[in-house]
């Protein structure tokens, strides 16, 4: 579906937001048609979005994008969940304590796995006398390890030396700050992060990278993705900062600041094409 079909199935709004900048508000199936004409294997997506404001759900509920696309529901997916038994999150794939899967020490193949897994990082500690406890050292290990294994095993499904069943794979990082920060209680895993984006694209992987917060992260998170959702931001530091993601840096500045608890603004295809939603709604 165009961008043009998006805009003419927009919600009605007079806000100041939409008349000043022309962001429309539009449904979520109108949204969701819009993604199946545009996202594709390889695109990576950011989520910025305060605590409670819906971005998993906006990824992993039960109308959210992972059950509204085809390309989603059939990808093998590896969430790395930081928060383990969160009511939006613990219904969504298979719980694993680690990854990759093994059986008798030996690597269990694809197809005897399910497809979609949820890896629960384990509770880790930090102690001010410390940079790093031994909990926080073995958390950071499960996660190198899932995100490893996850990366080698990427093969697109375009790609004409990929096995015959090969599926394109996407890794959700529910909480990005906690993994790529260099400070503790953080985890200090940027440098696999930024390689996933900046490389995984040609093996038909993509990244979903979650976060509270836009301070902190790496500016690959904004420079490298193809689509963003960017809920609700009243600190001004916030709103400067998605500056780097280009685009009508004022436009996208001003809407944030006024938008409703649990909408996003969604810059697609680098921000070429924008609009507001909610996960559900119309």
């Amino acid at each position: 579906m165009s961008a043009a079909g998006v805009e003419t199935s927009a919600v009605a709004s007079t806000s100041s937001t939409e008349a000043e900048h022309g962001i429309r508000r539009v449904g979520w199936r109108a949204h969701v048609d819009w993604l199946r004409g545009n996202f594709f294997p390889g695109q990576h997506v950011t989520i910025l979005n305060p605590t409670g404001g819906g971005k998993s759900y906006l990824v992993v509920g039960p109308k959210g994008i992972v059950a509204s696309l085809p390309a989603m529901r059939e990808a093998r997916i590896l969430m790395v969940d930081d928060k383990g038994n969160d009511a939006t999150t613990r219904g969504f794939g298979i719980p694993v304590q680690e990854y990759p899967l093994s059986r008798g020490g030996r690597r269990l193949r694809n197809r005897e796995a399910p497809e979609h897994f949820r890896l629960i990082v384990p509770d880790w500690t930090w102690s001010p006398g410390q940079a790093h406890t031994a909990g926080t050292e073995h958390a950071r290990q499960v996660v190198a390890r899932a995100i490893e294994a996850f990366y080698k095993e990427a093969e697109h499904p375009d790609d004409p030396e990929a096995s015959r069943d090969a599926k394109a794979s996407v890794l959700i990082l529910d909480e990005t700050f906690a993994l790529t920060d260099r400070e503790p209680p953080s985890l200090n895993l940027a440098p696999m992060v930024k390689r996933g984006l900046r490389k995984s694209r040609f093996k038909g992987q993509s990244l979903f990278c979650l976060s509270q917060a836009p301070l902190g992260l790496p500016a690959d998170v904004y420079t490298q993705p193809t689509h963003f959702y960017i809920g609700q931001m009243l600190d001004r530091r916030y709103r400067e900062r998605l500056r780097e993601i280009g685009g009508n840096s004022k436009a996208i500045e001003d809407c944030v600041a006024t938008l409703d608890e649990r909408e996003f603004l969604f810059l697609g295809n680098k921000g070429r094409h924008m609009h507001i939603v909610m996960v559900g709604r119309g």
